[in-house]
């Protein structure tokens, strides 16, 4: 296959951003791909190669390049094109084992005991809230690395609450009462309103996602989900408990009304008007 351009990100920097452009060939002969990274920044490298043929060589080099694997697995199955579709297919199903952190020892017997809550259902252990507060301070590290490989999300259900709203229509294009209005002009609003809260993505309403993997000495394993904010120049982790995986976490949020920004281009009609305020028509008054 010829380099062929595939997918393009942007690098975040202390104070400003570059984007960089990706592309993939692949060698008849050695099933060997190449992924090409355009690093538009002119005080950055020009072209950097990498060659990789497993799924666990692509989520390296994403991981080192800051790269969303998902965001790009899915940008090479909307090609169309059968071998990228097979690639970004192949990356996505294959089994990941995430690298858990180093917990000091004293949180071993918590960690072992959220574990068992997951497997058995045997009550949240104690010092969960301790475990937790580390992994905000002294775990930050480790909690940050795992969000290269995950999503940012929109808190829809809350942030709908005072933007999806007839009234907010009317003051935005200047209707009149007497104007109605259809369920076709809630959706294109809420969906311009979504396109821009993703684009100019702002940290309270549309938080981080991580999931933060533990393991026991015998191979059992969950991971702490939380989303994390921006307020100011404050982060502010949201823990909303322990899952069974990354999967399972993202089940949750979508469940809870979180809406992921990889996902809002396919949000359905129907979930944008369930979370609709529509005013309420006044009666008229009879004349006597």
């Amino acid at each position: 296959m010829k380099r062929t351009p595939v997918f393009g990100f942007e690098i975040m920097g202390s104070v400003s951003s570059w984007p960089v452009n990706v592309a993939i060939s692949r060698n008849r002969l050695s099933s060997l791909w190449t992924l090409y990274f355009n690093y538009v920044d002119p005080q950055a490298r020009a072209v950097e190669k990498n060659c990789a043929k497993t799924p666990s060589e692509f989520r390296l080099i994403a991981e080192e390049r800051y790269m969303n694997i998902d965001a790009f697995c899915q940008a090479l199955i909307d090609t169309k094109n059968s071998e990228l579709i097979e690639l970004g297919t192949h990356i996505q199903n294959a089994p990941t084992t995430p690298i858990t952190s180093k917990l000091p020892k004293k949180f071993w017997k918590v960690r072992d005991a959220a574990i068992e809550h997951l497997l058995s259902n045997s009550r949240l252990p104690e010092g969960l809230a301790d475990l937790q507060d580390w992994i905000a301070t002294d775990g930050w590290d480790d909690l940050l690395a795992a969000w290269i490989n995950e999503d940012v999300a929109l808190n829809l259900k809350e942030w709908a609450t005072y933007k999806f709203s007839d009234s907010s229509l009317r003051d935005t294009y200047g209707l009149d009462e007497d104007e109605t209005i259809t369920d076709r002009m809630r959706t294109d609003y809420a969906r311009e309103a979504i396109s821009y809260a993703v684009e100019n993505s702002e940290g309270d309403d549309s938080p981080s996602v991580h999931s933060f993997p533990i393991e026991r000495k015998d191979g059992g394993r969950a991971v702490l989900g939380c989303t994390v904010e921006i307020r100011g120049h404050d982060h502010i982790p949201q823990w909303h408990g322990i899952f069974a995986d990354k999967d399972d976490f993202y089940k949750h949020l979508r469940a809870a009304g979180f809406l992921f920004h990889s996902e809002a281009n396919v949000i359905e009609d129907a979930d944008i008007l369930s979370v609709w305020v529509v005013e309420k028509k006044k009666k008229k008054k009879s004349s006597k």
